[in-house]
């Protein structure tokens, strides 16, 4: 019987505190705030006189990957940045020397 009480006891002790603070709320102070000064107007049709100067870097959403059937240097570009090309344009060459030499080589070896 009295290992119960000990065991009642934090748990009583407990439901006396949450009763008692639920009852008292702190007490709220009103403070009465100013209105703000407000100032409209129609609108009306002028110039803008503000403008701004930045930086930016614009790209297509139409962008290419090159890919070359062969690997090596390439050589020469006929397209700069920025060009218009077209489906099928030659826009470059790729050194092929190393490729013929392997070539070569192969040949003989065989």
């Amino acid at each position: 019987m009295i290992n119960r009480i000990y065991i009642l006891i934090p748990f009583i002790f407990i439901a006396f505190v949450l009763v008692s603070c639920a009852g008292h709320q702190a007490e709220r102070e009103t403070v009465e705030v100013p209105p703000v000064p407000v100032i409209t107007q129609k609108p009306e049709r002028g110039s803008v006189t503000d403008w701004y100067r930045t930086t930016c870097e614009l790209r297509s959403p139409l962008e290419a990957t090159l890919s070359f059937a062969t690997g090596g240097r390439i050589i020469e570009l006929t397209a700069n940045v920025g060009d218009r090309v077209k489906r099928g344009q030659y826009l470059g060459r790729v050194d092929t020397s190393t490729l013929a030499a392997q070539h070569s080589a192969a040949l003989i070896a065989a």
